[in-house]
């Protein structure tokens, strides 16, 4: 009898090692595994050259437990970004980050390159995800508005003032401020008011406002291109990027009142696009620059969207409107040649 008890009790002093293992193990792999990718976060962002060392050690947490958590959890295990499991996580995240932005100095963007880091994936700016509640355009319209307002000013702060001391070695600032202005133009249509998507879309052409606000959006992705350390011929993939907002611009003006085209004539936006379009057309037929996939899907979709003979087009529209009232561009029937030749085939 005595025998058996004493062995229930080296049973449960054993059963209670184990669990103390366990308890202290967890949080010390935990730790580790933070740790791991906060270190592989310095070295990525050369962390060491940080102008405001304090706000980037946060921000480095922050992007830890992004890495090592959230994003595993949601690509990887398909949690739910809304999944309960997540808020404590999203939770510490933001805590982190918060605290970066207390001490990031005012002239200084740094901020904006680890918002994009940490948050426009869960936000759908980066990846198409199916599944993803929080992606900006599935958010109520005060949420969305928001959010939109944030991205807004990140957008002017990249553009004016620039990253200073980090620099990421694979990613440069020039892709976030292109990732930013993608999520922020993301499903925009939707936010006005309409029975139908063609009636939304309407009072989206039809707002003076936003041909305000892209027109900034153009000057800050602008400055944000020549700040770029990016090599030149790099930075030719993201002139697509510029031609895009140059058609949405002009388009817009043309579409709330064509005789405003004629003072456009002589503006940097009719000029800068008219630069690109030859830029592109060029780009796009060497071969020797197209080597990545995200290239040639580029080089794809500018001759689709600008060198299609469509009629319906954008670029058709805005080609001719120059060819009929700005006489200070020859070339433009070149381009509208192009476009009957690319038909044809």
């Amino acid at each position: 009898m005595e025998k058996k008890q004493v062995n229930e009790e080296i049973k449960k002093k054993r059963n209670f090692s184990k669990w103390l293992v366990l308890i202290i193990a967890i949080p010390c792999i935990v730790v580790a595994i933070h740790f791991n990718f906060y270190f592989g976060l310095k070295q990525e962002f050369n962390a060491s050259k940080s102008v405001n060392p304090k706000a980037t050690a946060y921000f480095l947490h922050a992007s830890a437990i992004t890495v090592s958590w959230i994003n595993i959890l949601h690509s990887v295990v398909g949690v739910s970004y809304d999944n309960p499991i997540m808020k404590p996580i999203l939770s510490l995240r933001d805590y982190y980050f918060n605290l970066g932005e207390e001490y990031v100095n005012e002239d200084n963007a740094e901020n904006v390159i680890w918002w994009s880091y940490n948050y426009s994936r869960m936000y759908g700016f980066a990846i198409g995800d199916d599944n993803n509640v929080y992606s900006i355009q599935k958010l109520e319209k005060k949420t969305q508005k928001e959010l939109r307002t944030k991205v807004y000013g990140y957008i002017v702060k990249l553009g004016t003032y620039g990253v200073k001391g980090i620099h990421s070695i694979s990613n440069d600032s020039l892709s976030d401020m292109t990732g930013l202005v993608s999520g922020y133009m993301l499903g925009i249509s939707e936010m006005y008011k309409g029975k139908t998507g063609a009636e939304k879309g309407i009072n989206f052409y039809l707002d003076k406002e936003m041909n305000k606000t892209l027109k900034d959006i153009y000057k800050y992705y602008y400055q944000a291109s020549m700040k770029s350390a990016m090599p030149i011929n790099s930075k030719d993939y993201y002139s697509f990027f510029r031609f895009d907002l140059l058609e949405a611009i002009i388009f817009r003006t043309m579409y709330q009142n064509s005789t405003f085209l004629e003072p456009l004539c002589k503006t940097t936006y009719v000029n800068d696009y008219m630069s690109l379009f030859e830029k592109l057309i060029k780009w796009s037929n060497n071969s020797s620059v197209l080597k990545t996939n995200g290239e040639k899907h580029i080089s794809e979709l500018f001759k689709k969207i600008a060198l299609s003979s469509n009629p319906n087009k954008v670029s058709t529209h805005i080609l001719k409107a120059i060819d009929m009232r700005c006489s200070n561009y020859p070339q433009v029937k070149e381009f509208l040649e192009l476009k009957k030749i690319k038909g044809k085939k």
